[in-house]
C-alpha cells in the first residue's frame, strides 16, 4: 500500500471489496461517518484511488505474466504429446498409473495466401461489424443535426495526482 488510510477507511474498504463493490447501509453508514469532515475524506479518497491503481496495475502485469507462463506450459503440453505419438508410433500404452490412448481427429489448414488467390469465394465467409461512429454522430450533433437516440453527454473527470 503506497499511501496509508486510516481505520475507519480501511473499514470501508474491506466491506465493498467484501461485497463486490456494492453499497450496503452499513457500508452507507461508514461512510457517512468518514464524510462529517469534508478535508479529511477528500485525502482518504484519494489515497484510496491511487493505492488501487496501483493495484490494478499490478494486477494487469500480474495477468501479462500469468498468460505467458500459461502460453508456455500449452507449448510444452505439445512439445510432450508428440514425443508420446513418437514414441508410441500412435498405438495405447500403459504403464503403472499412466495411460495413453489416441483418437482420429481432422482439421482445415489454410495457407497463408489463400484469401489473396480469390479462387473461391463461395468458400470464404464475411464478418461484418456494425457499431455506431461516435466521432461522426458528435460531428453531426454539433453541426445542428438532430439525431434520434444520440447526444453528447458533458461528464467531469476525476483526476487524481
Amino acid at each position: 500500500m503506497l499511501y496509508s488510510i486510516s481505520n475507519l477507511t480501511t473499514d470501508i474498504e474491506m466491506a465493498l471489496f467484501e461485497s463486490g463493490g456494492e453499497i450496503t447501509p452499513e457500508i452507507e453508514l461508514l461512510i457517512e461517518t468518514l464524510q462529517e469532515n469534508k478535508e479529511f475524506a477528500l485525502s482518504e479518497y484519494v489515497s484510496v484511488i491511487k493505492n488501487l491503481s496501483a493495484y490494478a496495475e499490478s494486477v494487469k502485469t500480474e495477468e501479462s505474466r500469468l498468460a505467458g507462463l500459461r502460453k508456455s506450459a500449452e507449448k510444452r503440453i505439445e512439445l510432450y504429446k508428440n514425443y508420446v505419438l513418437e514414441l508410441t508410433q500412435g498405438e495405447a500404452w500403459q504403464g503403472g498409473v499412466h495411460k495413453v490412448s489416441f483418437r482420429n481427429s481432422s482439421s482445415v489448414e489454410v495457407d497463408v495466401g489463400f484469401m489473396e488467390a480469390k479462387k473461391y469465394p463461395y468458400l470464404l465467409r464475411e464478418k461484418l461489424t456494425v457499431e455506431p461512429d461516435k466521432t461522426k454522430i458528435k460531428e453531426a450533433i454539433e453541426s445542428g443535426e438532430e439525431i434520434e437516440g444520440a447526444r453528447i453527454v458533458s461528464r467531469k473527470s476525476v483526476i487524481v495526482k
